[in-house]
């Protein structure tokens, strides 16, 4: 049968969460300390600061942040302005948009991947975006994010963190055995671990298709495939339909932490969209930033080993371990993007999971048992 046990269980733990204020207030203080020691977004971020002296656990003070609803800026970027953006032009509105989608990218890539300590709740009325003042753009001034609602985050144990950063990096190299190496390491087994790659990156190991780009028709054929064996979709080539019982037990196989960063991805993933950012663009910034997660000190590790790590070389070890990850992850895509130029006679459609879930709802009834 299918179960929303799981499902039940988390919603119950997680409103009790959203009601305790003064762990609201312990999350937000602490993403503020992180992000302001960030060596790149220190300047683009802003967490309200908490008044802890007024709060209690029925209460939360904070500073008022100033700022404009986020989806403001992803109608500007389609051509509907707002009195705020109503001195843009259309260009510098998808320019804007695309600096916010970029930085909403790198400051979730650094949560995920870096600090392992995660906002699962972006929803597109948790964000704000306070604009650079006029004349700002000639000092590379840009967009700052504003980020609200810190009742919601995940805190990702230190291996399971440095495991999914191994774990992109072996998408981006479309390494079948280090996706299964890592994911064992998260505790998913193998026949979840082969479907992973399709929800995150919209491809698999054996797919000829560069990150973000579109696949042939019978790449996609052996995708939907793949998911039908995976037990998501029914039937042989999943044409019949959607599995609810399939969903549900790909949901029960993956822990609750990555479950929880799989939704925030997903809704960073929408908004990123919607702002004009392109999904390798989106990509290529998490795996970039999983390579130099990699060498990511724990946070309670941070302050005390520099003396080690300065006496082992262990930052230009990683300099050089992250620019090598790049140089492999760029040959790879050049050749994938050669292969695809030398087959541009065959028809080729973009892969979402979520696309091709939806598709298959609408070829078939759902099953339910």
């Amino acid at each position: 049968d299918f179960s929303l046990a799981w499902a039940v269980d988390e919603f119950e733990s997680n409103v009790l969460l959203e009601l305790d204020f003064e762990r609201e207030a312990r999350n937000a203080i602490r993403c503020r300390a992180l992000f302001a020691r960030h060596p790149s977004l220190s300047d683009l971020v802003v967490v309200p600061a908490v008044y802890q002296s007024l709060s209690s656990g029925r209460l939360l003070v904070m500073d008022f942040a100033e700022g404009i609803p986020v989806t403001q800026i992803c109608r500007a970027a389609r051509g509907e302005f707002s009195e705020a953006l109503a001195q843009h032009t259309q260009a510098e509105a998808r320019e804007l948009g695309f600096q916010v989608a970029r930085c909403l990218a790198d400051i979730f890539a650094a949560m995920v991947f870096t600090y392992g300590f995660v906002h699962c709740d972006p929803h597109p009325g948790n964000i704000l975006i306070q604009l650079p003042s006029e004349g700002a753009h000639r000092t590379g001034a840009g967009p700052k994010v504003v980020l609200l609602d810190h009742g919601l985050y995940r805190e990702l144990p230190d291996d399971v963190r440095v495991a999914n950063c191994g774990f992109w990096m072996a998408m981006a190299l479309q390494s079948e055995q280090g996706i299964q190496s890592h994911c064992a390491s998260m505790g998913i087994d193998r026949r979840t671990a082969s479907v992973l790659p399709l929800y995150f990156v919209s491809r698999s190991s054996s797919t000829r298709a560069g990150l973000g780009q579109p696949i042939s028709s019978e790449e996609k054929a052996a995708l939907k495939k793949q998911l039908a064996d995976a037990g998501l979709l029914q039937g042989g080539d999943g044409s019949s339909g959607l599995s609810l019982k399939g969903l549900g037990g790909l949901a029960g196989r993956v822990p609750a932490d990555m479950m929880f960063v799989m939704r925030t991805m997903h809704l960073v993933a929408d908004l990123h969209r919607a702002l004009g950012g392109t999904k390798a663009g989106r990509f290529w910034t998490y795996m970039q930033a999983a390579a130099e997660g990699q060498w990511a000190r724990p946070e309670r590790a941070r302050g005390m080993r520099w003396v080690s790590d300065l006496l082992s070389l262990r930052p230009l070890r990683a300099r050089l371990s992250c620019w090598l990850f790049s140089f492999c992850v760029c040959v790879r895509e050049a050749m994938l993007g050669l292969l695809c130029f030398h087959r541009a006679d065959r028809s080729r459609v973009q892969f979402s999971l979520a696309a091709t879930l939806g598709e298959s709802c609408g070829n078939g009834s759902a099953e339910s048992k």
